[in-house]
């Protein structure tokens, strides 16, 4: 079967491995004798050319490392497998390490440096993510500078929409800019709203307690037509018993507010 003698079909079948990856493996590995290829086609699990492009084309190179990772197994729950050393190579790569030296390319503990690079990188990511966030915020609050005089314009709409049940009261924002600042301290999205709120094309509202009207707690968004789209907390969390309650009485009175205006508009 596919060239493979009696030893051959024994021992694969022992180790789960098909005929037709021991056929892989026999190509990929001409320079490793049956018992090498048997004894290391696991650490491969068919990344062929993750081989050739962590050790190079030499055999005697690939068979270097596929010893180290041989050892690294050893007494050990965690398996390293030619994917993971691959991963640990390119996490070096990025944090401009040198591979040309042996303590860092074939470290001691692999798992160890692996997860030592894996959070150095988590660290760079998180930081660079910050550094665009501080920058996506400076450049909303420029924006939202520009936005006020229309803002102005509706003030008279959006104080008719503010309102008060029990110890919860809701409120318009007073610029374009707190509405980013909102978006910040809630880590939620409402930043992005603002420019369709400044022009009319939505409503933005502020949720606060009584003893804390300027700690932001819930957004909301209504839409042309007072209905109740979406209500936000922190990290989008889910409205509390006391934030629901307040929705349906606020619901009844944008139904008052909408249907004067509705009215009014008629007349």
């Amino acid at each position: 079967m596919l060239g493979m003698d009696s030893y051959e079909l024994r021992e694969t079948k022992a180790r789960e491995i098909t005929p037709e990856d021991w056929h892989m493996i026999r190509e990929n590995m001409p320079g490793f004798t049956v018992n090498e290829c048997l004894k290391y086609a696991h650490l491969i699990r068919s990344c062929w050319g993750t081989l050739e492009g962590c050790a190079g084309k030499q055999t005697e190179d690939q068979r270097r490392l596929l010893k180290y990772l041989h050892r690294q197994n050893r007494g050990t729950h965690r398996q390293m497998y030619l994917s993971d050393y691959s991963d640990y190579l390119r996490e070096c790569r990025e944090l401009h390490y040198d591979l040309n030296d042996p303590v860092i390319r074939f470290p001691r503990d692999l798992a160890a440096a692996h997860e030592r690079t894996a959070e150095a990188l988590r660290a760079i990511q998180a930081e660079r993510a910050a550094i665009a966030e501080a920058k996506r915020l400076k450049q909303r609050l420029r924006d939202a500078k520009k936005l006020d005089k229309d803002l102005r314009k509706l003030k008279l709409l959006r104080d008719r929409l503010c309102f008060q049940y029990e110890n919860l009261l809701i409120r318009a924002p007073e610029s374009a800019v707190e509405i980013v600042w909102e978006g910040a301290a809630l880590h939620h999205c409402v930043g992005g709203y603002a420019e369709r709120h400044a022009k009319g094309a939505l409503h933005i509202m502020f949720i606060r307690t009584a003893e804390k009207p300027d700690v932001p707690f819930y957004t909301v968004e209504v839409d042309l037509f007072g209905e109740i789209v979406q209500v936000r907390g922190l990290r989008n969390c889910k409205t509390t018993t006391e934030v629901d309650a307040f929705m349906e009485a606020y619901k009844k009175h944008l139904a008052a507010v909408f249907g004067k205006e509705k009215r009014r508009k008629t007349a």
